[in-house]
């Protein structure tokens, strides 16, 4: 598992974008979607619900319920 991607995914949990997420650390949003969709193939389930408002990103538990 790669550090830069868990950096990916943790930074647009923790920001509610991935536009957002993507500014922060200097990608695009095309890289830091295409790094965490790697990520989840990779574990073989989703990590984030994509909403269609904004583009923002929700971190899931396993069991489906939203983390803090």
């Amino acid at each position: 598992m790669d550090e830069v991607k868990c950096e990916a995914l943790i930074t647009a949990a923790e920001q509610g974008s991935l536009s957002r997420a993507a500014l922060i650390l200097g990608y695009t949003q095309p890289g830091i979607s295409r790094m965490i969709h790697s990520l989840e193939e990779e574990l073989g389930f989703p990590l984030l619900i994509r909403t269609k408002k904004g583009g923002g990103a929700d971190a899931k538990r396993q069991n489906g319920s939203s983390l803090p």
